[in-house]
């Protein structure tokens, strides 16, 4: 029998051998010479990882102006910004002992006086470089290229972004345009269109539609314009092409409607198997109850027609 006190060894060490592990593969990220990928989950580890390569590199002799980084959101480049200046500040003023111990476990191989007097030097050297160290979302490094080269980038040089509050002023006015067209001529594609999504969805849900047909407006646009398309549609209805495709994709004839497709599914599907499947579904919850519910008034309405 196995006592408790070996159990509890055996687990440290392994807890122990994790931790070095990591440590050395963190190590081998934070390398200055080299490129490297990092991929883990949050928490994990990859801010501080990632600030002991910066400062390696400083370490190493790169000019803070020739470092950027980038990161998704202002809350982690602010988080990345203020570690790597506790660290340089603190540099700084430690004593000789505790600089070397510093050092020691950050780059983990020998070192020299010369990398001492670097490492004290370091935090006014980065506030006295013009821009500093670069630590900044990808957001905001995209805005400063446009910027610097809006030519280039076919863009107006008096363009600016748009701030959130804008942006949402913007797209209401577009879309209570875009209802208001469809209600005065309801027969017209958009209008048709705008009748059949209320007949499915409620309003948030229609919120949600249009929230995610803009954030794919791009992939529409090719979608229901290619580019043999293009000079044909100007003026005509943009999503004509695009409902042709549709019909194609799914393998459909132009006069399918919803009727026809009940009709063949309708077929295909036996009664008994949509009893079978209502009664599956019946008994679980959630998602599923809604679907046998839905199964089951379609059904009725089926045989009512």
């Amino acid at each position: 029998m196995v006592s408790k006190p070996l159990v509890k060894d055996r687990a440290q060490q392994s807890v122990e051998e994790a931790v070095a592990e990591t440590t050395r593969l963190q190590a081998r990220a934070a390398e200055p010479f080299g490129s490297r990928w990092v991929s883990a989950n949050a928490g994990t580890g990859k801010t501080h990882v990632l600030v002991q390569r910066v400062l390696r590199l400083l370490l190493a002799g790169a000019r803070p102006d020739t470092i950027l980084c980038l990161t998704y959101t202002n809350a982690a480049a602010a988080e990345m910004e203020n570690r790597l200046f506790e660290h340089l500040a603190a540099w700084a003023v430690m004593s000789d002992d505790r600089l070397q111990d510093a050092l020691k476990k950050l780059l983990g191989v020998p070192f020299d006086r010369a990398t001492e007097r670097l490492a004290r030097t370091l935090f006014a050297t980065t506030l006295e470089t013009a821009g500093g160290l670069k630590v900044q979302t990808i957001h905001s490094f995209c805005e400063r290229l446009l910027r610097r080269f809006p030519l280039e980038a076919d863009i107006s040089p008096n363009s600016s972004l748009l701030d959130d509050a804008a942006s949402r002023e913007l797209k209401k006015e577009s879309i209570d345009k875009a209802l208001r067209k469809a209600v005065k001529y309801p027969e017209s594609l958009l209008g048709k269109a705008l009748t059949t999504i209320v007949s499915l969805t409620t309003e948030e849900g229609f919120n949600d539609l249009v929230d995610e047909a803009l954030g794919k407006r791009e992939l529409i646009r090719r979608l229901s314009v290619s580019d043999e398309d293009e000079d044909n549609q100007k003026g005509g209805d943009a999503f004509a092409p695009a409902i042709g495709r549709l019909y194609a994709e799914f393998g459909l004839t132009p006069d399918a409607s919803a009727d026809n497709l009940r009709a063949e599914l309708a077929a295909a599907i036996s009664d008994a198997d949509i009893e079978a499947l209502c009664e599956h579904l019946d008994s679980g919850k959630g998602n599923a109850l809604k679907t046998a519910k839905a199964l089951m008034q379609e059904r009725h309405a089926a045989n009512v027609r």
